[in-house]
């Protein structure tokens, strides 16, 4: 079984070979319908000399040419058309119908590849008989086409090119035969014209041979320029994953080994508040707390930031959960920090919300969790408000309908802060990993800048993303979007 690895540069390759082959269809198309241009052009240009020829005929009321004595059946079945000069010599009268008929009879005799007959109105003529193309193509005339062609199969391997123009009368027919004139602008008949056969074979293989090399050269060097390409990106992608795994890793591992100190200076630390002390000692413990507080939040950023940056990570499914239970971690966490500043919190869950749902209900929490905190700690005054919103379902519903996936649901939480807002320069690097608002040293508010980048790599896990809107001096909007199953 072929590797993961190799299955790219094996599609890639697939697709370039399918690439090739309709580029090289495509190019024989082109050259066949060339051919069958080409054939239309000498139709036209055949019908076009044949048309002059009988306009010319026509000019002169007919021509005669030498016959012996009695009349030739063959060049014009009246007898009255002879003219017998005092010398003895006997002239018959052509007129253009009949020359064109000679010339065609001529053209069959030489062995000429190309055929033409003059061809009947049938509308005039009922008795005249047709083709069936021919049929069509008068049918097509009288509807307003001006010429009609057609490529039919011929008893060969390849088709024949068929092609009927119309003949229109004008004022030089009636110098000819008035008992069968036709009036100026009736539609006298036709001149049907069939060129050799269109083989096809013949054709593609010529369109293969001319450019079969040039396929050939482009194929092989662009294959292997693209495999090569891939191939490089394929080991670049798993080098850079294994780069990545190895620093979330070790991030992982860093964050635990420290978290495990700071929970006992915190437990001790704790246990000498609970002593009688003097002011200052409470106060320098109580800043000593703070402060390992504030290291161990930093740690568990780094340790979920390195648990997400693992690729192969995807949330919990199956799990079912009240929200409720979720918004009341969030209420004990941030309600009472934003009381101490002075800030309203408050929360609103919309009535047409599930109170159930399926999901990762941790990775939920760190993911608000990101948001409130950020929008406690740059608001100084006013308050911060957590709304719960559901999303419109759009195509999903429809395929849950049809059953073809089990039902979900869309939820939106949006964090809104009376804060200072978010500086315009920042809006595009906003999720990216330790970009702050303030990046000098001496920045009033803790943190390293994880916050909503890890908010959104646990939105993307979940199905959505986090959006922000803001304008400086104005507050901010936060909005986290997740997708979550429904209990059955």
């Amino acid at each position: 079984m072929l590797r993961r690895d190799a299955l790219a540069p094996c599609a890639v390759l697939l697709v370039w070979t399918i690439g090739i082959a309709v580029a090289c269809m495509q190019l024989v198309n082109v050259q066949q319908r060339a051919a069958e241009d080409l054939m239309l052009r000498e139709a036209r240009a055949l019908f076009q000399q044949i048309v002059l020829a009988q306009a010319w005929n026509a000019g002169f009321g007919g021509v005669y040419v030498q016959t012996p004595a009695a009349a030739n059946a063959t060049l014009c079945p009246s007898p009255d058309e002879l003219v017998v000069l005092p010398d003895g010599r006997t002239f018959q009268r052509i007129d253009p119908p009949c020359m064109a008929q000679q010339l065609a009879a001529l053209a069959r005799a030489r062995g000429y590849e190309h055929s033409f007959r003059m061809v009947g109105n049938p509308a005039r003529h009922p008795g005249v008989e047709l083709e069936a193309w021919e049929a069509e193509a008068f049918r097509r005339i009288a509807a307003g086409a001006r010429e009609f062609w057609i490529i039919e199969p011929d008893a060969g391997a390849g088709r024949s090119f068929r092609y009927l123009a119309p003949l229109v009368a004008d004022q030089s027919c009636s110098q000819c035969r008035t008992e069968h004139a036709c009036a100026p602008g009736e539609l006298c008949g036709g001149i049907a014209i069939t060129l050799p056969g269109i083989h096809d074979h013949d054709v593609t293989m010529q369109a293969m041979a001319s450019v079969r090399r040039w396929f050939i050269a482009v194929w092989i060097v662009g294959g292997a320029a693209l495999v090569l390409g891939v191939l490089l990106l394929v080991r670049s992608r798993r080098a850079a994953l294994e780069a990545a795994r190895a620093k979330s890793d070790f991030l992982a591992a860093m964050s635990h080994e420290l978290r495990t100190p700071l929970n006992g200076i915190l437990g001790l630390t704790d246990l000498a508040l609970a002593e009688a002390l003097s002011e200052q000692q409470r106060e320098y413990l109580l800043t000593s707390r703070h402060s390992a507080e504030r290291l161990q939040r930093l740690f568990t950023f780094m340790l979920e930031y390195a648990r997400l940056d693992v690729r192969d990570y995807k949330a919990g499914t199956g799990e079912p959960f009240a929200l409720e239970d979720c918004l009341q971690v969030l209420r004990h966490d941030f309600k009472a920090r934003a009381q101490e500043k002075g800030l309203t919190f408050h929360m609103e869950v919309a009535p047409d919300v599930p109170p159930v749902l399926t999901g990762d209900m941790n990775m939920l929490v760190v993911a608000l969790s990101q948001l409130l905190d950020n929008a406690v700690k740059f608001t100084d005054s006013g308050g911060v408000e957590l709304r719960v919103t559901v999303q419109p379902a759009g195509l999903r519903k429809w395929r849950s309908l049809l059953g073809w996936e089990a039902p979900t649901c869309c939820l939106a939480f949006t964090v809104q802060d009376t804060g200072p807002g978010i500086p315009g320069e920042l809006a595009g690097k906003l999720f990216e990993p330790f970009v702050q608002g303030d990046s000098s040293l001496s920045r009033r508010h803790d943190g390293v800048g994880l916050g909503l980048a890890l908010a959104q790599r646990i939105a993307r896990v979940m199905g959505g993303k986090v959006t922000a809107t803001s304008e400086a001096g104005q507050g901010a909007l936060v909005q986290l979007t997740a997708r979550f199953a429904l209990p059955e």
